[in-house]
């Protein structure tokens, strides 16, 4: 693990705002101990919330390298029993996915064209973190490639390539997506500059984020809450009901109730518009457009919401 009171976007200090748990199944996947210790921490300059401890790369391997496998539901079922299969294969199954995937890929191709982009006159895509490639937008010319975590369990397509790092890719196209990758990664500095070097002088750089971040109490501040943490967390089924109580508030009220859980899971930072046009302002990116937020959004049942922003 690292751990850090710096901003990830600026390097400020920031405020901590709660301690917090490494979610169970996250710590039995990456085999650490149990419980596991975070702090919710705000950036005031950046309007930034993320969580300080930030994953390894070891610990991105265990998380995602079965990510959304039998494997990974079985496991983070044990701890959320509320976690079902529709949220876990939200995008994956062709059938049952129809309509998430069409939400997303409308929103994409919604977001171009009101930035006055034409996917027609695009020639390639790379979609960092793009699945199976079911992302990419109408139009797009070839080639179409994946950049995954887990790309050899992906297996190919007859357009579609598969790579484990965009830094393997040594060509450029003119459009790089990064759709809901932003929110789970430990190190920020250095993302928009790979991903600019990877895109034509005449290219975009696509992005997308979750609006799912949430407010805490002052309680959630002090030793005696992180102590409370420490007790709840030895007895699973009370974890589970305070942690099922806590994420049922969230989703009506955007916050965490006093007695609630303040737990870490694959998000560990939380963008609005604010922060994102902060964050792409530091990598000295010009952005072209932003869209209105989507509050309403949501992946199976749970209320997520998502913003685009493009720069050139």
């Amino acid at each position: 693990m690292r751990s850090s009171s710096l901003c990830p976007l600026c390097k400020s200090v920031t405020k901590l705002e709660a301690h917090a748990v490494v979610a169970p199944w996250i710590t039995y996947l990456c085999q650490i101990p149990n419980p596991c210790y975070s702090e919710l921490h705000f950036c005031q300059l950046c309007d930034f919330q993320y969580f300080n401890y930030r994953y390894v790369e070891a610990e991105i391997d265990a998380i995602y390298g079965e990510y959304r496998t039998e494997k990974f539901f079985q496991v983070r079922k044990y701890w959320e029993p509320w976690y079902n299969k529709r949220v876990n294969e939200a995008f994956s199954d062709p059938t049952n996915s129809a309509d998430q995937i069409k939400s997303r890929r409308e929103f994409t191709q919604n977001a171009l064209k009101a930035a006055g982009i034409d996917t027609s006159n695009l020639r390639g895509c790379i979609d960092f973190g793009g699945d199976h490639g079911q992302f990419i937008p109408s139009g797009v010319l070839e080639p179409h490639i994946i950049v995954e975590n887990n790309s050899s369990e992906k297996g190919s397509g007859s357009n579609i390539l598969f790579i484990d790092d965009i830094d393997d890719i040594d060509y450029q196209v003119d459009l790089v997506m990064n759709c809901y990758v932003l929110e789970h990664m430990s190190d920020l500095d250095l993302i928009i500059e790979r991903m600019r070097s990877k895109v034509t002088p005449q290219g975009y750089i696509h992005l997308e984020v979750p609006l799912d971040a949430f407010k805490t109490c002052k309680f959630h501040r002090t030793k005696l809450y992180k102590a409370y943490l420490t007790k709840i967390i030895r007895i699973r089924p009370l974890f589970v009901l305070a942690d099922f109580l806590s994420g049922l508030y969230r989703q009506f009220f955007g916050r965490i109730p006093w007695f609630g859980v303040v737990k870490q899971s694959e998000h560990i930072n939380y963008f609005n518009e604010q922060s994102l046009n902060r964050f792409l302002i530091l990598s000295n990116s010009s952005i072209q457009y932003t869209s209105k937020p989507d509050k309403k959004y949501k992946v199976g049942s749970i209320r997520q919401g998502r913003l685009a922003s493009i720069i050139k």
